[in-house]
């Protein structure tokens, strides 16, 4: 949700790859891809898919200026957040600072947006990232990694990886406190934030603590009850865009590597975290198990569940009063690992 000056620009909107055109030339179906390069554009249906799921999955949610279509967060997070964009390691970043100490060093927070690896970007997360930095003053990266199709396993996670890596060396000019590093994601953003977590204890940089949003943490999404449940007859989001994600970022054989499904991770490569995820969200049942087996780890984590709640439900101020009980405990979460 953009509650910013940003301009709206839709990550990867406009699909430019031609799978097509790598074809090798003599191949005997040529004439049959000609045909259909020339009649579709996009050309391939994983493009088309793609660009058909950019437009609409989050929507316009200012078409309607006369009668607002979302709810407007409080008059603190507009004024009191300085915004601003930067390339960082060739990917687009946007930067939350709290004005009120703009120049001091602060702890930083690298946020990975949800969207399925194949939509979404910082503009959809701009609430959640604007109260995060002005709660717990810290400055928040929020990230525009590259989206699948056109960007498969393991570029997403590569991409974030460079950014944290170019903000944190010592070398660089940013205004941040290297040693209090927090990583946080939401649905897909979660899966990249577990792994991102894992990657920097491997490069004996651990991370302060890790917070995450209702986070997809296990392509094997069939093996869960609350899947099979929820996500046939889904609104948020459902089986059909499950699928389809997950086929145009990652292929089977990966399926179980922990850089893409991190349920597999090992619980000690992780920091303190906590986990925030709705009863009504298919992917429920992920955070369950993964909470159980870091927890046996000996490794502090918290898994806090909100009765009724769907996926997103922390996306829109005001809309339930789960929602500020969430940032409340993710507050604490930061504060109590800070200290």
């Amino acid at each position: 949700m953009v509650f910013s000056n940003i301009a709206i620009r839709k990550t990867g909107q406009c699909c430019t790859l031609n799978r097509m055109n790598e074809r090798e030339p003599l191949d005997t179906g040529q004439p049959l891809f000609d045909v259909l390069r020339r009649i579709r554009k996009p050309t391939t249906l994983r493009e088309i898919m793609a660009l058909c799921l950019r437009h609409v999955l989050m929507g316009d949610p200012f078409a309607d200026t006369d009668n607002a279509t979302v709810p407007i967060p409080e008059t603190k997070y507009l004024e009191k957040v300085d915004v601003s964009e930067a390339d960082i390691a060739g990917n687009r970043c946007v930067i939350y600072r709290p004005k009120v100490l703009a120049k001091e060093e602060l702890p930083v927070m690298f946020y990975m947006h949800g969207g399925g690896f194949v939509t979404g970007c910082s503009e959809d997360t701009d609430y959640t990232t604007r109260r995060l930095s002005l709660d717990n003053n810290l400055v928040v990266i929020s990230i525009n990694y590259p989206l699948a199709p056109e960007a498969v396993f393991p570029k997403a996670l590569d991409a974030c990886n460079d950014v944290i890596k170019k903000v944190c060396d010592e070398k660089s000019s940013w205004q941040v406190d290297r040693e209090r590093v927090f990583l946080c994601g939401d649905s897909a953003g979660g899966n990249l934030a577990v792994a991102l977590a894992a990657q920097l204890n491997s490069f004996n940089k651990p991370a302060s603590g890790l917070i995450l949003l209702a986070p997809w943490l296990d392509m094997e999404v069939e093996k869960y009850d609350s899947y099979n449940l929820l996500a046939p007859k889904g609104i948020v989001y459902d089986a059909a865009f499950t699928g389809y994600a997950r086929g145009a970022y990652v292929t089977y054989k990966d399926w179980k590597n922990p850089m893409a499904s991190p349920i597999h991770c090992s619980p000690d490569s992780l920091p303190p975290t906590i986990i925030l995820v709705g009863t009504d969200d298919p992917i429920l049942d992920q955070s369950v198990v993964f909470h159980a087996k870091v927890s046996g780890s000996g490794i502090p984590v918290r898994l806090l569940t909100y009765e009724g709640m769907p996926h997103c439900f922390y996306s829109f101020p005001g809309l339930f009063s789960e929602e500020i009980e969430c940032y409340q405990q993710i507050s604490n979460f930061i504060s109590s690992q800070s200290n």
